[in-house]
């Protein structure tokens, strides 16, 4: 497909201005399903026996001041099937406001202090991006948190790649299936055989507040959405069909292959294709998304070619785009 002239016969149609997006965001939720996810404690003085043990072993008592670590592997991120890593460094800092011997007197009920770091992959493991924070693990979880998070107190402080600059909140949601616990091991135990010896399977919540997200480009005679066989705006008078593919101009799609510095221009050879997934819904069903990609010469606007549904409802039809789970307000189009 042209991308030029789509994005020329698009922008030149009217006058257009970008959607109004300055004004705040709302939170963007990611269920983060992990496994095999294995608490390695600090019980050893002896370096040299740091991850040498093949097998499965039982870590040292957790008591109160000790370091440990915590490994597992994401399996999928709202429902769609993901790779990554999570990684969490802690120290075990037991309070009470009734401490028994041993346990940290306070004023909250909270069991470590924590840094922790999420790092999402495709499933055919390209970088989406990383969610980094600090915790006060376990105990309750603050006041405005989502219902699903059932514990933890953990503010998301930044992010790289689709998540950059990223704030927001973290926390766990625990069923009868997936505990708050994890197999917890020694440092000595080899990490390398982590998949094999097994682990617990958890669930955390992502409450983000994204700096920026994706924006359909708006003309004066309305969503830059054109139809693919003449380039044409989809109008009230000249509506999209069922089955159609149609493109339009989207801003805040996030980071490229290749990638571009800050404030430079996409290229025009090879095409900067978005590197989050990207996802298209047409009165919430799927279309399929047939490319996306920063259109060459523009900063931070992008062609996403797409295919409406082929049972899409004659009438007015809402049309969403989002990227790395991050969707943006909907455009209204007609569809015949």
């Amino acid at each position: 497909m042209l991308w030029k002239t789509v994005f020329a016969t698009a922008l030149c149609a009217a006058a257009y201005s970008q959607p109004s997006l300055a004004q705040g965001a709302p939170p963007v939720i990611l269920n983060v399903d992990i496994e095999n996810v294995v608490q390695y404690v600090d019980d050893t003085t002896d370096f040299t026996k740091l991850a040498t043990v093949p097998g499965a072993t039982v870590g040292g008592a957790p008591l109160n001041f000790r370091r440990f670590i915590i490994l597992a592997d994401i399996v999928a991120v709202n429902g769609t099937p993901a790779k990554g890593t999570l990684v969490e460094s802690a120290r075990a800092i037991t309070m009470r406001p009734s401490p028994t011997p041993g346990q940290a007197i306070a004023d909250v009920t909270r069991n470590n202090q924590s840094e922790f770091a999420f790092e999402i992959l495709t499933v055919d493991g390209n970088q989406i991006g990383t969610v980094v924070g600090t915790a006060i693990g376990n105990g309750p979880a603050p006041p405005g948190a989502p219902q699903l998070i059932t514990q933890g107190n953990n503010p998301i402080t930044g992010g790289t790649g689709a998540f950059m600059g990223a704030r927001g909140l973290m926390g766990q949601f625990t069923t009868a299936a997936l505990t708050s616990t994890q197999r917890v091991a020694s440092m000595a135990e080899d990490p390398a055989n982590r998949r094999i010896n097994g682990g617990a399977k958890q669930k955390y919540i992502l409450y983000i507040i994204p700096m920026t997200r994706p924006g359909i480009v708006l003309t004066a005679a309305g969503p830059a959405i054109v139809h693919s066989s003449d380039f044409s705006l989809v109008t009230a008078s000249k509506p999209a069909a069922p089955g159609e593919v149609l493109s339009m101009v989207v801003t805040g799609l996030g980071p490229t292959r290749p990638g571009v510095d800050p404030g430079q221009p996409f290229p025009s050879a090879p095409l900067a294709t978005v590197n989050s997934p990207v996802e298209v819904t047409v009165n919430g069903k799927a279309a399929a998304v047939l490319g996306a990609a920063g259109y060459p010469g523009s900063v931070d606007t992008y062609q996403v070619n797409f295919r409406v549904p082929s049972d899409a409802a004659s009438g007015p039809a809402a049309v969403s785009v989002s990227a790395a789970w991050i969707a943006g307000p909907a455009a209204n189009i007609s569809v015949q």
